[in-house]
Formats: C-alpha cells, sequence, structure tokens
C-alpha cells in the first residue's frame, strides 16, 4: 500500500493506494498537513471502473494501475461535494481559433 496525502481545491485528503503510479501523478499536489479525509482504494474500485469501461466497450485493456487513477478522482469527487466543491476530469479543445 502507497499513503501520502494531497491538498486539493483547499482541503488535504490522505489517500491510500495500491499502485506507485496513482502516488506519482499527485506528487505536485502533495501536502504535509492535517488531512481532513480519507481515500481507500481497494481492489474492487479498480474492478468497479473496469466494469463501467467495459460496459460501454468490450475491449478494455486497461491496466490496474490507471484505473486506479480513475477511482481516486471518482472517490474525490465524491467527497469534495461535501465542502461545496465540484470536481470533473475534463480537457479543452479549441478549433479554428
Amino acid at each position: 500500500m502507497h499513503l501520502f496525502k494531497i491538498n486539493i481545491a483547499g482541503h488535504v485528503a490522505e489517500i491510500e493506494t495500491l499502485h506507485i503510479r496513482t502516488q506519482a501523478i499527485c506528487r505536485p499536489f502533495f501536502s504535509e498537513e492535517p488531512a481532513e479525509f480519507r481515500i481507500h482504494i481497494e481492489q474492487q474500485d479498480i474492478d468497479r471502473e473496469r466494469a463501467l469501461i467495459e460496459a460501454r466497450s468490450s475491449d478494455c485493456t486497461l491496466w490496474d494501475g490507471y484505473l486506479e487513477t480513475i477511482a481516486v478522482h471518482t472517490k474525490l469527487a465524491q467527497k469534495l461535494i461535501d465542502y461545496g466543491f465540484f470536481m470533473m476530469h475534463g480537457v479543452a479543445i479549441g478549433y479554428n481559433g
């Protein structure tokens, strides 16, 4: 298990993951402050994300480490609602200017 804390939207979360990749991705947000809440990821969380993707595509060859990052994002988004924040993963695309 990998344990670390991040500051996101002004709130500190303690994150416990199975894969080191998630910790590496979160490195820019690391915090040493006391955590306000905890996100714990288990294999069933990863499996749930895989099932959601497989429901839309029969070809799901995604690595558990990647799916874990989605599971962390999902749990963070659900928890941050308690603090009045809406969090989503997205990208902005410009077309013709």
